[in-house]
Formats: C-alpha cells, structure tokens, sequence
C-alpha cells in the first residue's frame, strides 16, 4: 500500500483515520491504488472529508470478501474512523451539475463523466451564484440565471449531492407543497453510486440512480426514490425499499419564451424550511455518530420578463415612497396649494454690481 501525498497519517487529528484504513486494508487483503471504485469512495469519504484533508483518488479491489465482509469492515472503520473524529459538522457538496437547456456544467472535481464542461457554476453564462461549494463551506446560498436566448422553449436545471453529516449513507428525502406549471424534480442515490455495491441496489423503487442523467436530458421523474426512513448506519438494512443511502436532488423548470422576453429562474439551498411554496428536502437521521437530525432544503422558481428588466435599488425604492408619503401628507398637500394660490415663483433679485 502506498499513499502519493503529504504525510497525512502524522497529524493528530488523523491517527484514529489512519488506524482506520490500516485494519481495513490488512484484514481483506485490499489492494490500494488510483482509481474510483465504490467502496474506496466510501471510505475515503467517511474517513477524510471531515477534515477535508486533500487526498489522491483512491480505489479498494475485492478478492474473494463478498458483501458481509464489507459490511463487518465498514462497521470498524465506522467507530475508528467516525466515532473517534471530531463532533459533527454540516459536511460541503460532493458534486453538482447545472443544466442549462441541455449543457451541463460540473466542477473539475465531478464524478459525473457525461458533462459538457467541468468549469462549474462559473462556466454557465448568465448565472449569479452565492452557493458555497468550497471544502468546508456551508452547502448554502443561491443561484440566479438570467436566460436570454430569444424564442423558443427551454429547460433549467440543478442537480446537488451533499452529504449532510457521516456516513453519507444514512439519508433520505422528503418533499413538500406542489410543483408549480413547469417545475419537476427528483429526489435519488446519484446514479454513480447506486450499483451492485449498494446493498439497496436492486431493491429501491424502479427508476432509482437515474437523477443525473435525467436532469441533463430534461426528464426528473417526479419521485423520491430514497423514502427512508429505515437506519443504514452500519450498512445493516438491504431488501427494503424504506432504508436509507446516498441522497441527491435535482429541481428544474422548463419554460417557453416570446420575441424581446428573458427568463429569472433562482435556486435556494438553506438549513431552514421554507415557509411555502413547493420544497425538496434530504435528512440524515440522528444516529451513532450524530446526535441530532440535519436537514437541506432546495426551492426554486422561474418568471419570464421583458429583456432588460432591472430590479430598482432598494434606495431608489425608499426615495419615491418618501416622496409619495409627503405629498400625500396635509403638509404636502398644503403646499401645493399655496404653490397654486402664489403664482409663479420668481428669480431673486440680483445684486448690484458695484
């Protein structure tokens, strides 16, 4: 086993990781090299993006261990790897994807190997984000497109992986309020990690791990996948549609547009419920490494209007309705009348020039 990266295992915060990855690797004869295997991905989140430590890409390869060997590894780096660390934080975005009619843009970071680009949020013209994607961030803030691309129709959309708290595993969805004409939305195990690995991989409801390619073709099905709530801390529940896993969601609009219209269409990711309006919602469940429940919440909406519109500055908006409350105030109506009563009013007078 090798490890091309700063001595990570030398720092304090990291022996009970290191620990960890060592019984893992010694007691299933795992080989340990570049690559994007499943499981490697799984330990490797669970072991070092709580302390974003930068690591190489990481893969284990199987010999002869089936699935309860995995499940009875993942248990003891569980509690070496998890339960030993640092409390729990609200973790930062795994990946994302941004639809806009049919491009997709991911960050360079993505696991996804089907998008247009890899320039992430920036790379999509017109889109203002002040969602935080950075390692550590909260996972919160909001996107704001404005699309001006003449008549026609179009679809937006976005698609967000967050592990709220480790393991990652140990999600589910929700959903509330009504879709408005044109909004879809899914809610599933990304489509990269929902395969013969997953114990639930088989067993979810039909449809399940296709959440990113529909958002690139336009498609959400309209349907949560991973319902929940049936506890997969340790990875002990298969067979039931109800346990938990991964947890992705996607929410997209499509829209027609007239000659001289422009479309707004903003995302909003926050760790409070919304007060209305139709929302998506991934929970991680308290449990052995969490005391408490951590919930996200995505909402969105969509509005056409004439090309060039602005907002005005909420100054410019508290200047006119002063000016409107005086004149309808009695003194402002008593000086229009004197205004009306005294005639024009007349230059002064100058001054003599001496």
């Amino acid at each position: 086993m090798t490890l091309s990266t700063n001595l990570i295992c030398l720092a304090p915060e990291n022996y009970f990781r290191c620990a960890a990855a060592c019984v893992c690797v010694l007691a299933s004869r795992i080989e340990w090299n570049g690559g994007d295997h499943e499981f490697g991905r799984k330990i490797n989140q669970v072991f070092y993006r709580r302390t974003n430590a930068a690591l190489p890409s990481l893969s284990w390869h199987w010999h002869k261990e089936g699935l309860s060997v995995k499940r009875r590894l993942t248990v003891v780096c569980l509690y070496l790897g998890v339960l030993g660390t640092a409390p729990a934080m609200f973790a930062d975005i795994t990946d994302y994807l941004y639809n806009l009619n049919g491009t997709s843009s991911c960050p360079a970071s993505s696991t996804v190997g089907t998008c247009s680009n890899y320039g992430g949020f920036a790379a999509v013209p017109g889109l203002s984000s002040s969602l935080d994607t950075s390692d550590g961030g909260t996972g919160l803030g909001s996107l704001t497109l404005t699309f001006n691309p003449g008549a026609g129709s179009y679809n937006v959309g976005l698609w967000l992986f967050e592990q709220l708290q480790q393991p990652g595993w140990n999600e589910y969805g929700s959903f509330g309020g009504t879709p408005v004409a044109g909004q879809s939305w899914q809610v599933d195990v990304p489509d990269y990690d929902y395969n013969s690995s997953d114990p639930n991989f088989g067993f979810l409801p039909a449809g399940a791990g296709t959440i990113v390619a529909n958002t690139q073709a336009g498609t959400l099905s309209n349907t949560n996948y991973v319902v929940g709530n049936n506890s997969e801390y340790v990875l002990s529940c298969t067979g039931d549609p109800t346990c938990n896993d991964y947890v992705s969601m996607a929410m997209a609009f499509g829209f027609t547009l007239t000659a001289g219209q422009e479309e707004v269409v903003t995302f909003n990711v926050s760790a409070s419920a919304p007060t209305g309006g139709f929302y998506l919602e991934q929970i991680h469940p308290a449990d052995g490494a969490n005391t408490t429940e951590t919930d996200y919440f995505l909402t969105g909406s969509a509005a056409a209007q004439p090309v060039g519109t602005t907002v005005p500055e909420p100054g410019s908006g508290m200047l006119v309705g002063a000016l409107v409350a005086l004149v309808l105030s009695p003194f402002g109506r008593r000086l229009a009348r004197q205004l009306r009563t005294s005639g024009p009013v007349l230059d002064a007078p100058k001054s003599k020039e001496v």
